[in-house]
C-alpha cells in the first residue's frame, strides 16, 4: 500500500468503494459511514476479525489439490519414463544455473522481502 501511495495510485483518504466497487456501504446507528483505505490498513474500520474453521479449510485445500493433480497413467512405456527422467535432469541443471544467477544479483536490489515469521515486532527489529 505504501508503494501505491508513493506512486500516486492509491489515495488513503477516499472511500474504499473507489477501488473495490463491490464493497458494501456500511452503516452505524442507522447512518451511512465512510470507510477509507487508511482506516482498513490501520484496523480502525470496524470490520471484525474472523477465523475460518480450520478443518473446513483443510478439507477444501485437499479437495482442490486432488482436482489439480492429474491421474496416474497405467501402462506407461519404459522409453517414455526415460524421457521424463531426461527432461527432469535437464530442468534441474537449468534451475541450478538460474538459482546461481539469482544469488549473484541478490545484492543489486533496492528492497528485500523476508519470508521469516517473527513472534512480535520487537524480535523483528533485531534484524537492524
Amino acid at each position: 500500500a505504501a508503494r501505491l501511495c508513493e506512486a500516486g495510485k492509491l489515495d488513503l483518504d477516499v472511500p474504499v468503494q473507489k477501488y473495490v466497487p463491490e464493497f458494501p456501504q456500511k452503516q452505524f446507528d442507522g447512518q451511512d459511514v465512510t470507510i477509507t483505505s487508511r482506516m482498513i490498513l490501520s484496523h480502525l474500520s470496524g470490520i471484525r476479525h474472523y477465523e475460518k474453521d480450520a478443518k473446513k479449510v483443510k478439507e477444501e485445500t485437499e479437495k482442490a489439490k486432488r482436482l489439480l493433480k492429474p491421474p496416474g497413467k497405467d501402462g506407461e512405456s519404459a522409453s517414455s519414463s526415460e524421457k521424463v527422467n531426461e527432461v527432469s535432469t535437464d530442468q534441474e541443471s537449468k534451475s541450478k544455473d538460474s538459482s546461481q544467477a539469482r544469488r549473484k544479483k541478490e545484492f543489486e536490489h533496492e528492497e528485500y522481502y523476508l519470508k521469516d515469521n517473527f513472534e512480535n515486532v520487537i524480535k523483528s527489529l533485531d534484524l537492524f
